[in-house]
């Protein structure tokens, strides 16, 4: 499957599902930006993953991509301006994506293993250099069009 093909797939599974704006959103531009290249999806529960098209779960790559982008996530409220307070709304995101996604159950036991554990993966992030400028240029340049297309739809 193309990457072009991926992002569509993807687009269609959000509508399907109803995601909540924020989830669509996220793992829209993370896709758009190339992130699903550079994720591991959901670590450790790849039975989540879309197997049969060799693809991983969107909701790991939309995380993978806030883990990435640190306190400089564009979907941040203005108040989580600390590494703790970053990390705390991307793994409350997650839970919230896994529950649009279905996975009712595994949500708050996942969630509790991201906080307990995953501020490993979040060091590793801050220890890489990330965000890049270059992947952080992207994200702005996507949040930006998806508010420009939002307002334009809004009117």
């Amino acid at each position: 499957m193309s990457h072009e093909d991926e992002i569509e797939l993807v687009q269609l599974i959000l509508k399907q599902i109803e995601a909540r704006p924020i989830v669509g959103e996220i793992i829209e531009a993370a896709y758009a930006v190339g992130y699903d290249r550079l994720s591991d999806g959901i670590t450790l529960m790849h039975e989540l993953s879309f197997r049969g098209m060799k693809m991983k779960h969107p909701i790991g790559v939309g995380h993978d991509l806030l883990y990435a982008l640190g306190t400089k996530s564009p979907w941040l409220p203005k108040t989580a301006t600390s590494d703790t307070a970053a990390r705390r709304w991307a793994d409350t995101w997650f839970r919230t994506g896994m529950r649009d996604f279905g996975h009712w159950f595994r949500a708050p036991v996942w969630w509790t293993g991201l906080r307990l554990g995953a501020w490993h993966g979040w060091n590793c992030h801050r220890r890489h250099g990330n965000p890049t400028p270059e992947l952080l240029q992207a994200v702005i340049f996507e949040w930006r069009r998806a508010r420009i297309l939002d307002e334009f739809v809004t009117k």
